[in-house]
């Protein structure tokens, strides 16, 4: 086991003879913001670009795995929506053992976890035990590593820290831009069974990427921030009531599309390949939405966030309503690439959004909350989705059912705003740093 070095030179950890050292989750200190911070950095990156990539893949492998096992769209979706919602269930209880046991250890874990369920998945002889090797196996080592590959960052960056995290969010982007079409390359040179190995393959460099965070020389684990965590009074607050509500619903509709628009635009008459192009297309929009809000967040320092989180809840319904009548090659691939700016617009912005609603000190337990409440909207969706697909053999229905489980997320959003508006305005906080 590696020994600590604190910030006094003394190898004693200052907590047990200063209490007033626990008023802070990360010490300032420093040695950060340079160095070795910056390969952390390009870690994070590397894992998010794995992680999301190869999770938001899922769609392309239910249309192998429906003609595989002939199953039923509802029961066959079920692999998918469990490693969906799998990443927010666990990401609050994963960033608590990140801090416990550390961050290489956890991620590390994570990697080996991952590429586990991707091997059982490829020798998966039915859809039972595909759904718990790639649903329950895989996704826990997703949900496992991609909150603790942001957090880490916060033990290494402070003047530097919402760069850092921004830049990190990029990865996730990137991954869903070029994972998705290789894993169609594969599937097409490999079957879906020996892409599902080579992606297991491929998530082995979680463990490469782990193993590049050491520990930060200066950085003392406060047990005691993480006991405070879920101890505010957030669900006294309307607002907040509101917004993990909305998230529900959201995730019930803008996640799901990742699952069934690929065996859609199979059903408009394209090819496997036509359909992860198009994938790929949302997944460029996606990126450049990302980059976008945050490159303008750097230059107008009151960019209206929960305006912007807001209103593309507003805008994912009529998009995904338009996919009903858009039955055109070119018709679908703008209706995915202004689907991808909007949603990464929507997932930049989350952030913020609840650093200007609640306290930031808040951060970690609203958005813990909040990655909880979109886990059961993710688990619910493509479930849903599959019934009505069952039902109807098309979808239309649902397109519709998650276009109105958008709309209902945005207008539970709006007395959000006005309500923030209002306190705003009592407040006479006019001349804050962050418009909404």
């Amino acid at each position: 086991m590696e020994s600590m070095e604190f910030p006094d030179g003394t190898g004693k950890n200052p907590e047990a003879t200063n209490p007033s050292a626990n008023k802070e989750c990360t010490p300032k200190v420093k040695d950060i913001d340079q160095g070795w911070a910056w390969v952390v950095l390009l870690s994070s990156i590397v894992i998010q670009t794995v992680i999301m990539g190869l999770n938001l893949s899922v769609g392309v492998f239910y249309v192998e795995v429906l003609e595989a096992f002939h199953a039923s769209h509802f029961v066959t979706s079920l692999f998918g929506s469990l490693s969906l919602c799998l990443i927010f269930f666990l990401g609050p209880l994963a960033s608590a053992l990140a801090h416990r046991f550390g961050f290489r250890l956890v991620i590390g874990f994570s990697g080996l976890l991952l590429a586990i369920g991707y091997v059982m998945s490829a020798f998966a002889p039915n859809l039972v035990m595909l759904t718990l090797s790639y649903g329950v196996v895989a996704g826990s080592g997703f949900g496992i590593c991609l909150a603790p590959a942001y957090t880490v960052l916060e033990t290494y960056f402070d003047k530097y820290l919402n760069a850092a995290l921004a830049l990190s969010s990029v990865g996730g982007a990137v991954g869903s831009m070029t994972l998705v079409l290789l894993s169609q390359y594969l599937i097409d040179e490999y079957s879906w069974r020996g892409a599902l190995l080579l992606s297991g393959g491929i998530s082995l460099n979680v463990i490469v990427c782990a193993c590049l965070m050491r520990p930060s020389r200066s950085y003392i684990p406060n047990h005691r921030c993480l006991k405070d965590l879920f101890r505010r009074n957030l669900l006294l607050d309307l607002r907040f009531l509101l917004v993990l509500i909305g998230a529900i619903f959201d995730s019930c509709s803008i996640y799901s599309i990742f699952v069934i628009l690929p065996n859609h635009i199979s059903d408009c008459g394209f090819t496997a390949d036509d359909s992860a192009i198009i994938m790929t297309i949302l997944g460029v929009g996606n990126t450049i939405g990302r980059l976008a809000t945050g490159l303008t967040g750097l230059i107008w320092k009151r960019l209206p966030v929960v305006f912007i989180f807001s209103l593309s809840s507003l805008v994912f319904t009529l998009i995904l309503l338009l996919y009903i009548v858009s039955r055109l090659y070119i018709y679908l691939a703008i209706l995915s690439f202004s689907y991808g700016i909007w949603f990464g617009a929507h997932e930049s912005t989350l952030p913020g959004t609840l650093a200007t609603l609640f306290s930031p000190s808040d951060l970690p337990a609203t958005l813990g909350l909040l990655m909880f409440a979109s886990g059961i909207g993710n688990l619910l969706g493509p479930p849903i989705l599959g019934s009505l697909y069952d039902l109807s053999g098309t979808y239309n229905s649902s397109f519709v059912c998650i276009g109105a489980f958008s709309l209902v997320g945005f207008f539970l959003l709006v007395p959000v705003y006005l309500l923030q508006r209002c306190k705003h305005k009592k407040m006479n906080l006019s001349s804050g740093p962050v418009f909404f």
